[in-house]
């Protein structure tokens, strides 16, 4: 992790996957990564879920993490004992580092 990334990656989570359907059912979550440096959640611009058809009445939050690990659309970002449903996932290079753009939505629910 490069010291620049390290300083903004304060916050940590763990990403599950559901299993493939079988049989018409669709299988427990499982965890593909269990603990990983992410920068705290914050909220995307407008013009972000504009351009990526996120517009709705639901909050999107968004975060990097380091390098290029298996993170999907689908998946789930838990934090904080919170779970969000992936919703995008985007690899950007900057200079020589690899990072993963993840938008996540925040589910109320009450």
């Amino acid at each position: 992790m490069t010291n620049s990334f390290s300083m903004l990656a304060t916050g940590t989570a763990a990403f599950t996957r559901r299993n493939v359907i079988v049989s018409g059912r669709r299988g427990t979550s499982g965890t593909t990564i269990a603990s990983i440096a992410i920068i705290p959640l914050m909220s995307v611009d407008l013009e972000t879920r504009q351009q990526l058809g996120l517009e709705g009445p639901f909050e999107v939050l968004q975060t990097f993490v380091q390098g290029d690990p298996d993170i999907r659309k689908g998946d789930s970002l838990v934090s904080e004992g919170l779970v969000y449903p992936v919703r995008h996932v985007a690899s950007w290079k900057m200079f020589s580092d690899i990072r993963l753009h993840i938008i996540v939505e925040k589910v109320n629910i009450q």
